[in-house]
Parts: C-alpha cells; structure tokens; sequence
C-alpha cells in the first residue's frame, strides 16, 4: 500500500483492511460545510454509499463501518481542516491508481453524486438545496481530485 494511502489512512482512523472507506469522507466534509452534521446527511451517507456500490455489502452491516460513521461524525465536528482534506484527495487518486482509468473515473463520479446526495439531504424542502458552502467545498475537493 503506497504512503500517502496509509498516512491518510492512519489520520482518518480507518482500518487497515477498509481502505475503500477514503471514498466515504469527501461526503462528511460536504456535511460539514453548512456547520453541523445532521442526522439525514449520515444517514445520505450509508444509505447513498452502498446504493452508488462504493462500499460493499460487507461493509453495509458491518461493526467497523458503524463505528467509523460514529467517529467520522465526532471527528469532523470538532476538527478536520482543509489541509487534511490535500491528504485525503492525494490518497484517494493513490487508491484509485489500482484501476483502469475508465473504472477510477467512475467512482470519482460516485463520490461526487454521493456528496451532492448529502447536501440535498441538508438543503430547504424547496428551492436550491446545496448551499454556497457546500458548492465551494465540491468544487474544492473535486479540483483536488481530478487527474
């Protein structure tokens, strides 16, 4: 496993044998954006997660993705920054290097429909349901991961 991989993996707290859950976190700082992670947007995030395949169905029902969800909401609320979010695209880009092109391009494209679940899942009933913050944060997150 590349360094960049483990070093990302290792200030996430992801289990050694999880790497797949790098592709969870771009959503918990799109969460984040708007202030508070709220309940519907944890939930955008399991829910939206297996439905896009990027977890598999081992993970779904697993203790280690309940008790990563557990310490990714505590976690983003107290103290992820931007500059972890440079680790974080750098060792998605190195995750998805294993892949043909065509297949990395794909799941950068579920990652980033799974964000934009998760910022409808917090945004009004009616009218635009990402917020400026979260568009920024998109865009900053997904410049970072584009090859």
């Amino acid at each position: 496993m590349q360094e960049i991989i483990k070093q990302a993996m290792q200030v996430f707290g992801i289990p050694p044998h999880r790497s797949n859950f790098l592709f969870l976190l771009p959503p918990f700082y799109v969460a984040k954006a708007d202030g508070k992670i709220s309940i519907k947007e944890i939930s955008s995030i399991t829910f939206n997660a297996a439905r896009l395949g990027l977890i598999g169905p081992q993970d779904q029902n697993s203790e280690d993705l309940d008790v990563f969800i557990e310490q990714k909401v505590e976690q983003f609320q107290n103290k992820m920054s931007i500059g972890d979010l440079d680790l974080l695209a750098k060792a998605i880009n190195a995750r998805l290097e294993v892949f043909p092109t065509e297949k990395a391009n794909a799941i950068r494209e579920r990652i980033y429909e799974l964000c934009i679940n998760v910022a409808d899942a917090s945004g009004p009933l009616f009218g635009d349901h990402i917020s400026e913050e979260e568009r920024r944060l998109l865009e900053l997150i997904f410049d970072k991961m584009e090859k």
